[in-house]
C-alpha cells in the first residue's frame, strides 16, 4: 500500500481512542483520522487517504460500526477490522456478515493489535491476488486496453475513456456512449493506462484530457461529474499547473 499505512480509527470512548492512536503511532503507522461517529468517518474516507479502518461496533449515533463496514465494503477498496468489547454470538454474526478482514476484542494489547492488522492485510492481499488471476483487462498495444465482456475481450481506446469508478470488487469504465462493469480494481487498471490518467479520489481515476472544469470538491468531464478528495488534489493541481 506504499509508505506508512494510513489508519482510520472509529471509536467513541475517548480514552480507548487515544490509547489506540498512540499504540498505532508507536507501531509505526500513520493516523488518517480519529472519529466517534459514522458521519465523521465518511468525511475522513472522502477527504483523506485511508489504507485501513479500525471500527468499534457500538458508537455514537444511529449508524454503528457494522453500518460503516458495509459502507466501506460498498464504496472503497480497503481492509477493515472490528475492535469491540462485545463478543456475544449475535454481534459476531452481524459483524461477520460484512466480511471483515479481522476482529479484535477489547481490552487490546499492542501485540494482538499488531497481529490483527497484519492478518487483515494478508487477507486483503490474498483477495486482491485472486482478482489479479482473472485477467479481466489486458494491454496489448499503446493507448488501447482490452476488457473482458462476457466471454470475449473488447478493444477500448483509452482516449475514449472519461473516468473509471471503483465499486467494491468491480470497476466501471465510462466512455461517452457506454459504460462497462468488470471484476478488477483501480490499482490493477491504473498500471495499464497512459500517464494522462490520474487518481483523484479513492474511488475514481479520470482521463485528464477530458476535464472541462474543476472546483474544490469535484471535476466535470463532459456530462459526468466525479468527486475530488483533498489527498489527491495536490498532485492534480501540479500536473495541470494550477496554483
Amino acid at each position: 500500500m506504499g509508505q506508512k499505512l494510513q489508519i482510520l480509527i472509529v471509536e467513541d470512548e475517548e480514552i480507548i481512542a487515544e490509547n489506540l492512536r498512540l499504540t498505532l503511532k508507536n507501531l509505526g503507522y500513520e493516523i488518517a483520522g480519529v472519529v466517534n461517529n459514522a458521519l465523521d468517518a465518511i468525511d475522513v474516507l472522502v477527504n483523506e487517504k485511508v489504507d485501513l479502518a479500525i471500527l468499534d461496533i457500538n458508537i455514537q449515533g444511529s449508524k454503528n460500526g457494522i453500518w460503516i463496514a458495509n459502507y466501506i465494503r460498498k464504496s472503497y477498496h480497503i481492509p477493515y477490522l472490528f475492535l469491540t468489547a462485545f463478543g456475544d454470538e449475535k454481534t459476531i454474526l452481524e459483524a461477520t456478515e460484512t466480511r471483515p478482514y479481522g476482529y479484535l476484542l477489547k481490552p487490546f494489547v499492542k501485540e494482538s493489535l499488531l497481529a490483527s492488522i497484519k492478518i487483515a492485510l494478508v487477507n486483503f492481499t490474498e483477495k486482491d491476488n485472486l482478482l489479479n488471476k482473472e485477467k479481466t483487462v489486458l494491454k496489448l498495444e499503446e493507448n488501447v486496453i482490452y476488457i473482458k465482456v462476457k466471454e470475449a475481450y473488447v478493444k477500448l481506446i483509452t482516449d475514449n475513456i472519461y473516468f473509471i469508478e471503483s465499486d467494491r470488487n468491480y470497476i466501471q469504465i465510462f466512455t461517452k456512449d457506454s459504460n462497462y462493469l468488470l471484476r478488477s480494481s483501480l490499482s490493477q487498471i491504473k498500471e495499464l493506462l497512459p500517464k494522462t490518467f490520474l487518481q483523484v479520489h479513492r474511488s475514481f481515476i479520470i482521463n485528464t484530457k477530458k476535464i472541462d472544469s474543476i472546483t474544490k470538491l469535484q471535476i466535470s468531464l463532459g456530462e459526468y461529474t466525479v468527486q475530488l478528495s483533498n489527498s489527491y488534489k495536490e498532485e492534480l493541481y501540479k500536473i495541470l499547473q494550477i496554483k
